[in-house]
């Protein structure tokens, strides 16, 4: 009940009148009292919207204490609009108690309840008529967060009570800014634009975001065309693929073409999509089970509970919403570990927000713009100076930040600044979202970070300079279902309708040491086919169901395992991505032998010659032989931790370059 107490201190009922206040007089019991005393039930005459919400306390306190106490506005939203949209009566109800509410005073129940004035009410009277105030608090604060009062009553109310006025000029405690219009028997359709820019400041909260937090993650092509967020219901599963015309080909395809799969192949396509399905379950499940034995699966499950708290820390660092954090994660990912990802994101958000208008181009950003790497010796010019940024790079040269335009100039900007300033040193990150030491090479030097291309990076500057809502983010994502996937799983880790399949949790699904440039890869994140290899994917349906490529059957594969052993799906990718980077190192993804090694395994499986079981082992052995496997490095870590969300001295930030001044950095939890 702790919760509802510090909810009811929170709230205030100035009024001029002292016969509004409900401790002021000596008849009845005291408002606190009641409170506790009738907390389930409100039991009087009078039949407000309060005694409904009552009800609710009934059937589930502890979900009404969450909503109420910890101002969850999402899922108090679900909870009143839907009544509000559907039942006029419930319009009215509102309308009446939160009217009551802030003009009605003890006097005035009293006479309409009773007939009798305060002088006149014996105290059962008194006791009804604070509860019929009660019940009209009760109402409106379960609108208002707790934390904050009923200064930040304004949004909640003017998505509940459209036919509301509030002065923009008198944002009161009290909420003497609050104006019922002259007929309260019309309730318009949509709030008036005054009100919803004043709330929408008052809660900072984007006003389209819904109960589930999340983006669609298939876009079909009437979505796609409006970037329209609509219900956020659209998930990228396995149902879905099959709206694709043309699954027998490419199921056929894959029988022959993917070793392993040749005898999962059948007439019937959903037979076929069952039976592929239940393989990549098996395969992942037993990375799971290596997982668990070796004492790191509880652990890993945490990746996404990490992601979330690192998003929530640079936006608390940095002053951005944490959709944008979350949404400059996600289009960092591509073709990215994750501990770049965190450190280019870190990067990018830090310089985004700090650098101030007159910041200048230097002579190291020309000189990083102009000097080719080896990397780019067959090209012959730098990634500024190819194809189309030639013209960019020419646009912004000498340029100082705050005359800079376009999202992209701004990109080649903000990447020439970085490279030219800030090195290449990065983090290491473990599950729960502490920073640890620096990435290391097997030579004991620094792996160094390798930047995402200029598109990727000018979509972050577009999140960032939007205005943070769901609707805005969601069509720099792109189409591809794995960023939308990773999107919601950063920002939502606890939603069950999301699985982030990468290259990992394909080659997984598949148990084999694939890295992004297999056919079996590109099949999988959005069915490209690669010039040359007779295995083609056919993405027949897609405008309809805006499904690409097998990525369903991962989807799917992963969310079965999850519930074979009481986890969310989100856990079991991240366990078992976890346990394949461990198993598959990039050293064996680049090992020829080992490669065609398993692929022979698995052909002996096709040729009937072993069982899938055995494949497993005999792979897992053979990787063992060549030094993988064993734990992590963020397991072995015994150093100090850093958080993210602190800003630390002498650093980039805590995932980024350390220089050699590191004192004071206010490590978050050291061993």
């Amino acid at each position: 009940m702790g919760k509802f107490r510090d909810l009811i201190r929170s709230i205030s009922f100035d009024s001029d009148d002292d016969s509004t206040d409900l401790e002021n007089t000596e008849k009845g019991m005291g408002y606190g009292e009641l409170l506790f005393d009738n907390i389930v039930g409100i039991d009087n005459d009078r039949e407000s919207f309060g005694e409904q919400l009552g009800q609710r306390i009934a059937d589930d306190s502890v979900g009404f204490a969450k909503e109420v106490g910890t101002g969850m506005y999402e899922g108090v939203k679900g909870f009143v609009e839907a009544p509000v949209q559907t039942t006029k009566d419930v319009v009215g109800g509102i309308y009446n108690s939160t009217k009551d509410l802030f003009t009605k005073d003890l006097d005035e129940r009293l006479m309409e309840m009773f007939g009798v004035t305060m002088a006149e009410a014996t105290s059962e009277q008194v006791n009804q008529a604070r509860e019929g105030f009660f019940g009209d608090a009760l109402e409106t604060s379960s609108l208002i967060p707790a934390a904050g009062g009923v200064i930040q009553a304004g949004k909640v109310i003017g998505k509940a009570l459209p036919n509301i006025e509030i002065d923009p000029n008198t944002m009161g405690m009290n909420l003497a800014n609050v104006k019922f219009k002259s007929d309260p028997a019309t309730v318009p359709e949509t709030v008036p634009a005054t009100v919803a820019s004043q709330t929408d400041e008052a809660l900072d909260m984007p006003p389209e975001i819904g109960p589930n937090r999340r983006v669609d993650t298939r876009l079909p092509t009437d979505v796609a065309k409006d970037d329209a967020l609509k219900t956020g219901a659209l998930v990228s599963d396995g149902e879905a693929m099959m709206g694709n015309n043309n699954m027998s080909e490419n199921f056929a395809m894959m029988a022959q073409g993917y070793p392993g799969l040749k005898n999962l192949w059948s007439d019937d396509v959903a037979e076929t999509a069952a039976n592929i399905t239940s393989r990549f379950k098996e395969n992942i499940i037993s990375l799971y089970d290596m997982s668990d034995k070796l004492g790191i699966a509880k652990e890993s499950a945490q990746w996404y509970v990490g992601a979330n708290r690192i998003a929530n820390g640079l936006a608390g660092r940095f002053g951005v919403s944490d959709t944008k954090a979350a949404g400059v994660l996600a289009v960092m990912s591509p073709q990215k570990d994750w501990f770049q990802n965190v450190a280019l994101g870190e990067r990018l958000i830090k310089h985004h927000t700090e650098l101030g208008p007159n910041a200048p181009w230097t002579t190291a950003m020309d000189d990083v713009t102009i000097t080719v790497p080896p990397s780019r010796k067959k090209q012959g010019n730098t990634a500024w100076q190819d194809g189309k940024n030639g013209a960019v790079l020419d646009s912004i040269k000498g340029k100082p930040w705050g005359e800079l335009e376009t999202p992209m100039q701004k990109a080649l900007w903000l990447r020439a600044y970085d490279q030219a300033h800030f090195g290449k040193a990065y983090r290491e990150v473990s599950p729960e979202g502490d920073i640890l030491n620096y990435a290391i090479k097997k030579d004991g030097g620094q792996t160094p970070l390798v930047h995402q291309g200029f598109g990727d990076i000018a979509k972050a500057v577009r999140i960032l300079e939007g205005d943070g809502t769901l609707t805005a983010i969601s069509p720099e994502l792109g189409g591809n279902h794995k960023v939308r996937n990773f999107f919601n799983n950063i920002l939502n880790p606890d939603s069950p309708n999301d699985v982030t399949v990468d290259t990992h949790q394909i080659a997984a699904g598949l148990m084999r040491p694939l890295g992004s440039g297999a056919v079996e890869v590109h099949h999988g994140l959005n069915g490209a086919n690669i010039k040359g290899n007779p295995n083609r994917w056919s993405n027949s349906g897609k405008a309809e169901t805006g499904m690409q490529g097998s990525y369903g059957l991962y989807f799917d594969a992963t969310t079965e395992a999850a519930l074979l052993r009481g986890v969310l799906p989100r856990e079991m990718q991240s366990v078992s991505w976890e346990q394949l980077r461990t198993l598959f190192p990039q050293t064996l993804k680049n090992n020829k032998e080992f490669i065609s090694s398993t692929e022979a395994i698995w052909r002996m499986v096709d040729e009937k010659a072993i069982s899938a079981d055995g494949a497993r082992s005999m792979i897992i052995a053979e990787a063992e032989k060549l030094g993988a496997g064993g734990a992590p490095s963020w397991k072995t870590y015994k150093g100090n931790r850093r958080d993210v969300g602190i800003a630390t001295a002498g650093l980039v930030g805590a995932a980024g370059l350390a220089t050699a001044e590191e004192a004071n950095q206010g490590f978050a939890s050291p061993n």
